[in-house]
């Protein structure tokens, strides 16, 4: 269940969420997709309104968003500037949903840990972020595990954190 979201000045996404059957309150600072109603589809209204809260930690983990999803939500991501954990894991994202994400990830200065395991990435996907790495500046933890990354994709990385 949602435990935050600031709520001041954030009427249409509230009543969005609380739409959705969330529970919103003013502290929710922690979004996590395995709280949604199994019969919830998450659309364009939906990134729309993510990009509207004041999240640290932001969980879309398992629930197989395919690139048209990630490409809707990445955008939106800018405005997360207190965002410092942000976890898709399991998504089956490929390097097309990443490469439209990797590019909205530099401006979140504020994140610790990026959770990106068991996904579909590889080389060309990993290529994708490594310009906006430095971005991170406070990246701490990065989960890449349980992708189809080789050698060249990690040189890609290094080159990126250098």
């Amino acid at each position: 269940m949602l435990t935050s979201v600031n709520l001041q000045g954030l009427g249409a996404a509230v009543k969005y969420f609380r739409s959705l059957g969330l529970n919103v309150s003013r502290n929710t600072t922690c979004f996590s997709s395995e709280h949604l109603p199994k019969d919830v589809s998450l659309d364009q209204n939906f990134t729309m309104h993510l990009g509207s809260l004041r999240l640290e930690k932001l969980h879309l983990k398992g629930a197989a968003f395919d690139a048209a999803f990630i490409a809707a939500l990445a955008p939106h991501l800018a405005g997360l500037t207190a965002l410092q954990k942000l976890n898709l894991w399991g998504n089956e994202l490929s390097d097309d949903g990443f490469a439209a994400l990797a590019p909205h990830l530099a401006g979140l200065t504020a994140l610790q840990e990026l959770d990106l395991c068991g996904n579909q990435i590889s080389d060309d996907g990993i290529a994708a972020l490594a310009p906006h790495l430095a971005g991170l500046t406070a990246l701490q933890k990065l989960g890449l595990s349980g992708n189809q990354i080789s050698n060249v994709g990690y040189a890609a990385l290094t080159e990126g954190l250098s």
